[in-house]
Parts: C-alpha cells; structure tokens; sequence
C-alpha cells in the first residue's frame, strides 16, 4: 500500500502473468491433440499394448484437463484481484478529494 492509501498494482506484471498462463494453456491443448491423435492410433493397435496406451493416454488427458481448469482459475483470480484494487482506488481517491 502507498503511503496515500492507495493500493498500487504492477498491471504490467499482472497482464504478463495471465499472458504466461494462456500460453500454458495454449500448450497443454496443443498436447490433449497430440493425445487424442495418439489414442486413436493406439486404438488400432492388437493386443494389450495398444489398450494400455489408451489408458495412459486418457489419465493424461484428464489431468491435462484439470490442470487447464486451474489456469483459468488462477487467470480468473487474477483479474478480479485487479478489478477490486481499481474500484477500492477509485472510492479511495473519491473520498480523500470530498476531505481535501
């Protein structure tokens, strides 16, 4: 917190961080394709090989998913942290120029 009241926010750095997260994101869909081609092909394969390929391949995926999940969060979290910051300056500015 300044020395005013005013909470201050490194926006920049909060925007590199969602930045950071999207590309993870845009990471890990890029490995779910890469799995959904793997499962198909290890579909076609006989015997035990293939099936155990396919079970691995769908545990990735789920904890791919979750992992997904909570970038967005983390993103989400983010966000509102930063809106809440800027309306508490806001009201925190307003007050002091009614005082001043």
């Amino acid at each position: 917190m300044a020395s005013n009241g005013l909470v201050k926010i490194d926006y920049a750095a909060a925007e590199s961080d969602i930045n950071k997260i999207n590309q993870a994101i845009s990471f890990l869909n890029d490995s779910l394709g890469s799995l959904r081609v793997l499962n198909t092909t290890a579909s076609a394969i006989q015997g035990e090989t293939g099936s155990a390929i396919v079970e691995k391949s769908n545990q990735l995926t789920q904890e791919i998913n979750i992992m997904i999940g909570f970038l967005n969060s983390s993103s989400s979290l983010i966000r509102e942290t930063i809106d809440r910051y800027q309306r508490d300056d806001l009201t925190l500015a307003r007050e002091q120029m009614q005082e001043g």
